[in-house]
């Protein structure tokens, strides 16, 4: 008895300080259906680390401090949005280290710890990007924070700054990296899906071994629109403008197979046919995962899976430009602002369209066609290719032309449209 009311008088206590390093991922179904009722109900059904951290707040004293080290997805994630609109941006946010992956000894995931005192305020905060740094180098350039503190230190991977200059980023996601004029200047633009931009996801065919072929494991006579295998785009490599495609899809009788499949297991084709009005329409698209985003061109008369993000535009003559500023080091650090390894179409639609594009859309234009072919012309180099004609074409080309000139070409236009917003 004495020892249920000492329990219950530790639950009513308030502390100075909360110190954590608490779990994180969705809890137990047993675990969710006790606390669900609770203050805790938006945060429990999809992150532990953000119900930890909000009873951190709740157990702590006004103006107390509350520190932890965290799973970095809930900074980042649109599901997580209101722990950062709630917490984060509500509180005396003070301190942060974006540590990365191999913090949390075995753990594969991105790590951040960050500490907030337990009341409002408009000052600003100390932030630290180490994700790059080795496991070894982190730990002095955490204690770098307590430097700028003490002298005032700053160097480029240290920020101080006012956070509300960061709430007009898509799901409030914590973008500290980027600057103020940056953020004012892109985010109060267009956003894509009010451009008639459209952002899909495709086929999701389940039975990999089944209905997925390799190019040269079908004959050449059963691949095309009205046979029986069709070429897909299932993501693939790090590649800007141009991607090979090697995988085939079995699209029978218009996918009868897959369709019949998912029908038998009692569920609806849509569910895993998704889009299926787009298949076989030029498009540009990029894969689902990945550090940075890479956009290709596709041609017609292909398929488009899950793993991918096609976007298909009203007006075709902005396809291009299009492409070549989504491949932009500009418009891959605005997609990683508010996504993580995932560039999910909910992420992709809110990606802003700066008048930039119009500004310089024959620029953009012509340096893009000109990485494509490029692109394609070195592909011709590569015997492994589907462009390889012969090695008489090539040690033609060879003597002709040095093939390092083209591929210093293709790196320097590469270059150009990278840098150039």
């Amino acid at each position: 008895m004495v020892q249920g009311f000492a329990f219950i008088d530790i639950c009513q206590k308030r502390f100075d300080v909360v110190l954590m390093n608490p779990p994180f991922g969705l809890p137990s179904e047993e675990i969710k259906n006790k606390l669900e009722p609770s203050f805790l109900a938006e945060a429990i059904p999809k992150n532990l680390a953000w119900a930890f951290v909000e009873l951190g707040k709740h157990l702590s004293i006004k103006g107390g401090m509350v520190g932890a080290i965290v799973d970095r997805t809930i900074f980042q994630k649109v599901s997580y949005e209101g722990f950062r609109k709630n917490i984060v941006f509500q509180v005396d946010f003070q301190n942060f280290l974006d540590l990365g992956i191999g913090v949390l000894d075995d753990a594969n995931v991105f790590a951040s710890c960050f500490t907030f005192g337990n009341r409002s305020s408009n000052q600003p905060a100390l932030l630290a990007d180490l994700r790059q740094l080795k496991i070894d180098e982190k730990m002095d350039a955490a204690l770098l924070l307590n430097n700028f503190i003490i002298n005032g230190y700053l160097n480029e991977k240290y920020y101080y700054r006012y956070l509300n200059e960061l709430t007009i980023i898509p799901f409030y996601s914590f973008a500290y990296w980027l600057d103020k004029h940056t953020i004012q200047s892109t985010f109060n633009a267009k956003k894509f899906e009010d451009s008639g931009i459209q952002i899909r996801v495709g086929l999701q065919c389940n039975d990999v071994f089944r209905f997925l072929r390799l190019i040269w494991e079908v004959p050449p006579s059963e691949i095309g629109k009205l046979k029986n295998w069709i070429n897909l785009y299932n993501g693939g490599r790090y590649s800007l403008f141009w991607i090979q495609n090697l995988q085939l899809v079995n699209w029978q009788n218009s996918g009868f197979e897959i369709k019949n499949k998912i029908m038998e297991k009692g569920e609806s084709p849509s569910r895993y046919v998704r889009s299926e009005s787009l298949y076989f329409l030029s498009c540009i698209a990029g894969g689902e995962r990945g550090e940075y985003f890479d956009v290709h061109c596709l041609p017609q008369n292909m398929i488009f899976s899950n793993e991918s993000r096609a976007f298909f535009i009203e007006n075709k003559a902005d396809i291009i430009p299009l492409l070549g500023y989504l491949n932009t080091l500009f418009a891959q650090n605005l997609v990683n602002a508010f996504c993580g390894q995932h560039k999910g179409s909910e992420y992709l639609k809110n990606l802003p369209l700066p008048s930039l594009i119009q500004d310089n859309f024959y620029k953009l234009t012509t340096l893009t066609i000109s990485a494509i072919k490029l692109k394609m012309k070195a592909s011709s180099f590569d015997e492994v290719s589907l462009e390889f004609n012969s090695i008489f074409q090539t040690l033609n080309l060879v003597i002709e032309k040095n093939p390092y000139l083209l591929y210093i070409n293709l790196y320097v236009i590469t270059l150009k449209l990278m840098i150039m917003l």
